[in-house]
């Protein structure tokens, strides 16, 4: 019989100096339990008790009853929340691997770059010379499409530009 049930049992049959709650015999046994390394109890089937315990309108046995049935919702309670927590979790433990990788994913670039200033190539960290458009391709996450400003289409294409 778990100890639980064997302990209010016990108190049922002995004379009792003080009344507790349901909730105080409770955490009596469940601290009493976990220091003695003593596994939770599973739930006892009830039926057959309850049909003695209202057969015999014994207030002890009626309590003892009462005591069970509140253990059993508060543990069905206690099953659900942690179920609830348990998918925030993995929710939050999926939040976070996506933000992981998309850190590992971002390319900055940061500081200041050495450029000529003539043909606008860029020194990188070893010390050679990349284009422009090489170098941000290599150091970030853009891409570059070529076209021309009106400036410059007037100085390489001045035919177009005559009238």
């Amino acid at each position: 019989m778990p100890r639980l049930t064997l302990a209010l049992l016990l108190r049922v049959s002995t004379p009792m100096k003080s009344r507790r709650s349901c909730s105080e015999d409770r955490n009596i046994n469940s601290v009493s339990n976990r220091s003695a390394g003593v596994p939770e109890p599973h739930p006892p089937d009830l039926s057959a008790f309850r049909r003695s315990a209202e057969a015999a309108d014994n207030p002890d046995s009626q309590r003892l009853l009462q005591c069970l049935q509140e253990n059993q919702a508060e543990k069905a309670r206690l099953v659900e929340e942690v179920a609830v927590l348990t998918r925030l979790r993995d929710d939050q433990d999926d939040i976070i691997r996506d933000l992981t990788r998309a850190l590992v994913n971002i390319k900055l670039l940061h500081g200041l770059l050495p450029i000529c200033a003539s043909c606008k190539k860029i020194r990188d960290d070893t010390g050679s010379w990349n284009v422009l458009e090489s170098y941000i391709c290599d150091h970030s996450e853009a891409a570059f499409t070529h076209g021309l400003c009106p400036e410059c289409e007037r100085q390489l294409y001045p035919q177009l530009f005559r009238k």
